[in-house]
């Protein structure tokens, strides 16, 4: 999707709010790319500046950090192929995709194999029960998945203790908070 804008525009808000809209896989895609020529402001020997941002956002179905780091080298490849007027520019071919690895995996998961894995993983998600979460009304009958965010910004300083408590501990910072989040759920629940 493109977008003209003006300095005069807020386009940061613009950005912002397409950046943390949700994406519903239901209908969307799940990677959107918007491009954003912002006019005015300086002007230059041709004619008023113009500024292009590209914007892609990508579900975290779609990609990891692995293939991200493919897709940013590719992209920057091309967009550096494009500025030289480079038309005979192509990409070598990777030694391995992921269309070689989904082959490998449903050709090893068979079998044996498979069944033993399913039985290890029963093993080691049995016994856990339920959260009993204190709720201010009944849980309904029929699940719908549909909730709410609360958003919430840490400053600085808490921040900076919560990587260097990773750091300390020598895990990533997701670790830290998946296991503040687990401690937080312990309390609420007692479990």
């Amino acid at each position: 999707q493109e977008f003209d804008l003006r300095d005069a525009d807020d386009f940061a808000s613009l950005i912002r709010g397409d950046i943390n809209r949700p994406f519903d896989l239901s209908v969307d895609y799940p990677i959107r790319v918007h491009l954003y020529s912002i006019s005015g402001g300086e002007s230059s020997e041709e004619g008023v500046f113009v500024r292009t941002l590209l914007m892609i956002n990508v579900h975290h179905i779609a990609g990891d950090g692995w293939s991200m780091d493919i897709f940013k080298r590719e992209l920057y490849a091309y967009y550096e192929a494009y500025l030289l007027s480079d038309t005979d520019f192509s990409l070598p071919e990777l030694d391995i995709q992921y269309k070689d690895y989904a082959l490998w995996q449903r050709s090893y998961l068979t079998g044996e194999i498979l069944d033993d894995q399913l039985v290890y993983w029963k093993e080691q998600l049995s016994g856990y029960q339920s959260l009993d979460f204190p709720t201010d009304r009944p849980r309904p009958g029929n699940v719908d998945y549909r909730g709410s965010q609360e958003g919430f910004v840490l400053n600085i300083d808490l921040s900076k203790k919560l990587r260097l408590l990773a750091q300390e501990s020598g895990v990533t910072l997701n670790s830290v908070l998946l296991s503040g989040l687990s401690i937080l759920l312990g309390k609420y629940t007692g479990q």
